[in-house]
Parts: structure tokens; sequence; C-alpha cells
């Protein structure tokens, strides 16, 4: 009997190596497959082209599928979510010489995993995206568990599990890797090929003034990744509301104290979005050796409706050691007549303690520029970004421009631009065109990419 379910196991992860790492809408799509029956579905189309010029392979066109199905049930408190993939390709670096020419197909999972919800909280087990949503730790598709726990003043995350570059996000077979690259050795993993080599333990506390643990109230299945949860509060955007006003002390009666009391916490609940300390450690025979990870996470709301993310990690590795941070500032304009506009400010650092020291988070995934996809270990990094869009206007017009700079190791310059229509619903079509400058490449690089998304 063991031997059959390692066998089953063995087949499962093979068949994990074709999945892809792009992040599906489908969690908001799910509906009945047979009336009165607790079994939901929901499809999801990816196709894409694309021409890269400038890369070390020469210049080649491209075309990318995906398909995706989702199979979701749920009884009372349970839920089990299988979603394969289907996935093809066409490369060619000389249109019209076929010898130059490949077509690929591959059949594999992207997730699978069960949910038992708790009172509150949930625990999931299986193949799931895991996040510690502003942390640069973790961002992977990982193999293994999670436990969410809201508690009365805090939210207690756990999670463990094993990753691969067969599966990973930025895997052998997953994200863009096997449409572009700019060069040999552009993405390096710090995870091993074969699952079990590699693997975390990690656990976040969060504090978010004036928060209570939600009631439980069943599965929702609008989430855009079924398998990621947002442990610091996801994305930014909250209004920074009135001006602080001064508070008057003078003549406390018995009450005066109460007060004064409820004043404060209302000052912190205006100022403070979150708080949280994060521990990770890392470890397997694929590493050389066991690493650990620790620091604190605040999210602050500043006047003039900015809002400030930081994060601050130790580093504890045999002859490794160093602090990495990361500063983000985002702010939304609302404008009267249509749309919004934000802007948003990255810079990711280390500080090495130890000569040659590098950051070694072998779970993260920052996918900073769209053809760069830099990574923690090619810090110091600079993002900047605007991005407009207006749901009121037809089509649900979005425009996003944003600058990547790397301040070490190759120097690489990366400018993009995107382009969003919703043509139908649930249709979206993406335009990109991205500029890459980086010092292993002897001219400049660039991509034009069109994407249409389809769920239904």
């Amino acid at each position: 009997m063991r031997r059959v379910i390692l066998l089953l196991l063995l087949f499962l992860l093979n068949s994990l190596a074709t999945a892809s790492e792009c992040r599906s809408k489908m969690g908001s799509c799910y509906k009945p497959l047979i009336s009165g029956f607790p079994l939901e579905w929901a499809a999801e189309l990816n196709s894409s082209a694309g021409r890269l010029e400038g890369s070390s392979d020469g210049e080649y066109s491209f075309i990318n599928n995906h398909l995706f199905l989702g199979l979701e049930t749920s009884l009372g408190r349970n839920r089990l979510l299988l979603e394969p993939a289907l996935k093809f390709w066409w490369k060619s670096f000389n249109p019209g010489v076929t010898g130059r020419a490949s077509i690929k197909k591959r059949l594999g999972l992207r997730e699978l995993f069960y949910t038992r919800e708790l009172a509150p909280g949930n625990l999931t087990l299986g193949l799931q995206s895991m996040r510690f949503a502003n942390s640069l730790l973790l961002d992977e598709r990982i193999v293994g568990a999670g436990l969410q726990k809201p508690l009365p003043w805090f939210e207690l995350n756990l999670k463990s599990g094993t990753g691969s570059t067969r599966f990973g996000r930025m895997g052998r077979f997953c994200a863009n890797r096997h449409l572009y690259h700019l060069y040999a050795g552009q993405w390096p993993s710090e995870q091993a090929y074969v699952p079990f080599e590699t693997g975390f333990v990690a656990a976040a506390i969060s504090w978010q003034p004036g928060y209570s643990p939600p009631e439980v109230v069943g599965f929702e299945t609008g989430s855009e990744d079924a398998g990621t949860t947002e442990d610091f509060g996801g994305e930014f955007g909250d209004e920074f509301g009135d001006e602080f006003s001064d508070a008057n002390f003078s003549d406390l009666d018995e009450f005066g104290e109460f007060e004064a009391e409820a004043t404060e916490a209302s000052l912190i609940e205006r100022t403070v979005n979150n708080a949280g300390f994060i521990f990770m450690s890392e470890f397997g025979s694929g590493f050389a050796a066991e690493r650990y990870y620790f620091g604190p996470l605040l999210t602050l709301k500043l006047p003039a409706a900015l809002e400030l993310q930081t994060e601050l990690l130790y580093q504890l590795a045999p002859e490794e050691q160093l602090l990495a941070y990361r500063v983000q500032l985002y702010r939304d304009f609302f404008w009267p007549n249509c749309g919004m506009t934000t802007f948003d400010f990255n810079y990711f650092g280390t500080a090495p303690l130890d000569e040659r020291a590098r950051f070694r988070a072998a779970f993260s995934n920052l996918f900073a520029g769209e053809l760069l996809r830099l990574n923690t270990g090619d810090m110091p990094l600079v993002q900047l970004g605007v991005r407009y869009r207006c749901h009121e206007l037809p089509l649900k017009p979005m425009l996003h421009l944003s600058g990547l700079l790397q301040l070490d190791h190759e120097h690489a310059r990366e400018l993009d631009l995107h382009f969003k229509l919703s043509l139908y619903k649930r249709m979206q079509l993406h335009l990109f065109y991205c500029w890459v400058d980086t010092r292993p490449l002897e001219t400049v690089a660039t991509l034009a990419r069109a994407e249409l998304r389809w769920t239904f």
C-alpha cells in the first residue's frame, strides 16, 4: 500500500512540472455544474502572441495558449478544489523556416488542495499558491499546508511546504521562461529540481487596529487566486481621512481617562494600517546550509492620503548574514469625472554584514519587470509606476507605465507600457511593450506582446 501511495505521489509531482505561473480569474466565476449537486466549475483561456528582439538567441516570435478548468466541491466547512491546465506554444527564431520552429504542449495542474474552514480561520493542504502578502520571503507555488487563524487581537499564519523548479512560479516549465528569455542563466533559483529537497517553515503574526475576527459564513469563490491568502492587508489605497484634531484633556472627571484612551485608539487607527512580525526557516539537502529569516513589517497611513509599507529582515546563514529591507510608498488620486491614478514607489535593498553576503530567500518572487523578472537576489532595486484606470468609460481602459532600475550586479534597466481593455464579460485584452538595457546583452532588447484572457 505504501508503494502505491508513493507511486501516485511521484506521478502527481511529475504532472505538476507542466503547470503555469499565471494567476487565474476563475475564482469569481464558479457556477453549478448540475443543479442541486454540490459541484461547481469554471474555465479560462489565455492566448498570447509576441516578438522579442535583442536577446542573446537573436530575434524570434512566439504564440502561447493556456486552457484552465476548475472544479470545486464544498460540503459544510470542507472544500476541495482541482484546477488542471493544458498549455501549448509555438516558437520560431526564423519565421518561415520550419526547421527552426518548435511546437510543444503540456498537461498539468495549477491547483489541487483541500480546505477546512475553522471557527474562524482555515486550514489548507495540497498544491497551492502561498504568500505573505507584503513580505519579501514567500510568494510561490508550494506543495504543503497553511493555517490562518484570527485571534482576538492578532492574526496568526503558519505555512510549511516544499518547492521545486519543476512546478514553481518561475520553474523550468512555468511562467514565461519557455517563451522568451534574454540570456542564459537569467533566472537562477535557490530551489532544487527534486521535490522535498528544499522546504520551509514560516510563521507570521499581524495586528490591525480595531480588528475583530470575522464570523464563519461559509466559503466564497470570489478571490483572484484561489490558493492565495492576503496576510498583511493586500493592496494599498485606504484614504487618510480627516486631519487630526487636538484632544482637550482639561477638567478630567471620572470618565475623562476613558475618553482619552478612546481618542488615542482613534489616532492609532488613523495612522497604523497593520503591523506584524515574520519568521521563516529554509532547510533541506538542496541547500548548502539551513537559513533563518525574521523581522518586523509595518504599514502606515500618512498625511496627503499616502500609505507607507516597510519591512526589515535579518538573514541568519553561515558567512552570509545581512539585513534586507523594503520601502513602498503609494498614493491614489481620484478624479471627479472619471477614474483614478495610482503612483507607486518601491525600493528593495540590502545591508551585508558579511563580505559577499547575498539575500538568499528561495521562495520569493518579486517579478520585477515584465521581461527581466528580477528577484530578491538581484537587489538593490528601484521601481516606479503610474497607473490610470476608469471603469466608467466603455471598455474600462487601464494604462500602466513603470520603470525598473537595478543599482548593482548587471545594472539592468527596464521600461514597461501596459494597456488593458475589457472587451466583453470577463474578456480582457492586454498589450505590452518592454524596453530593456542590461550588461549581459550587447544591444537593447525589446518585447511586444498581446494577450487575450477570457474567463467563462
